[in-house]
C-alpha cells in the first residue's frame, strides 16, 4: 500500500481557471472526503483524476513511481476505479452484461459466450456489496435507480487489466440508492487502499472500515462577472 500523491492539477476552460495548482496526498487505507462549494472544482478534479479531462498541468506519484494520466485507460490500469453519480447504463444489456462491459466475456469453446460463466462474474462483483437478489439475467432497463446504481458499483469491482485496484472514487454515487439500501445491502467499504467520497453526505457504511475520514477542502477561484 502506497501513498498517492496529486500536484499542480490546474484546469482552464478559455480564460476561466477551475482549478489551480492544486495538490492532494492520499493516504493508504482512510477514506477522503473531497468537499467545496458549488463550482469549487470537486468534478472537474474527478474528471482528471479519471483521465476523462486532460490537464493543463498534473503530477501524479504512487510511492516513488511517476503515473501518467492521459486516458481513462491509463487510469484503469494504474488501479484507479471511479464509479460516477450518473446512471448510464446500456438499458438492452443484461445486468451481467453491464456489470461486464469494457472486459472480456468468458468463453466457452473459445467461440461463444460462457453465460452462465458471465452471470457468476457479475453476481461475485455485487456479493461484495453484499448484494444477493438482483437477477443479473434481467435487463438493466427495468431497474430501480437504487438497483441501477448498484450495478454500476459492482462494475467497479471487475478484476481487469493492469493493476488491482487500489483507489476507488465515488463520485456521489449514493445519491440514487434508498435509505433501506445504505442500511442493510450495501457496504462501500471497498477492498482498495484509498478511497474518496465526493460531498458530504457519505453513506452510514462507507467509514466502516477506515482508520478515519480525512476532509480534503476545495475552494474555488474567483470568478469573473
Amino acid at each position: 500500500m502506497q501513498r498517492l500523491e496529486f500536484s499542480g492539477l490546474t484546469k482552464r476552460y478559455g480564460a476561466v481557471t477551475v482549478l489551480s495548482d492544486v495538490s492532494i496526498v492520499l493516504e493508504p487505507g482512510r477514506v477522503h472526503a473531497l468537499m467545496g462549494e458549488n463550482g469549487a472544482g470537486k468534478s472537474t478534479l474527478i474528471k482528471l483524476v479519471s483521465g476523462v479531462v486532460a490537464a493543463d498541468q498534473m503530477r501524479v506519484r504512487r510511492g516513488d513511481d511517476d503515473l501518467a494520466l492521459r486516458n481513462p485507460g491509463d487510469a484503469t490500469k494504474a488501479g484507479f476505479r471511479i464509479i460516477h453519480q450518473e446512471l448510464n447504463l446500456v438499458p438492452q444489456l443484461s445486468v451481467a452484461e453491464n456489470i461486464l462491459l469494457g472486459h472480456p466475456l468468458p468463453q466457452r469453446l473459445g467461440l461463444f459466450v460462457d453465460w452462465r460463466a458471465l452471470a457468476r462474474r457479475a453476481e461475485a462483483a455485487l456479493a461484495e456489496l453484499g448484494v444477493t437478489g438482483l437477477d443479473v439475467t434481467r435487463q438493466a432497463g427495468g431497474l430501480s435507480p437504487g438497483d441501477r446504481m448498484l450495478v454500476k458499483i459492482a462494475s467497479a469491482l471487475v478484476a481487469g487489466e493492469g493493476q488491482a485496484p487500489c483507489l476507488y472514487v465515488l463520485d456521489g454515487p449514493t445519491g440514487a440508492l434508498s435509505q433501506a439500501e445504505h442500511l442493510q445491502d450495501v457496504d462501500l467499504t471497498l477492498g482498495a487502499d484509498v478511497q474518496v467520497q465526493r460531498g458530504v453526505k457519505a453513506a452510514p457504511r462507507v467509514q466502516q472500515g477506515a482508520h478515519r475520514v480525512a476532509p480534503v477542502m476545495l475552494h474555488g477561484p474567483p470568478v469573473p462577472w
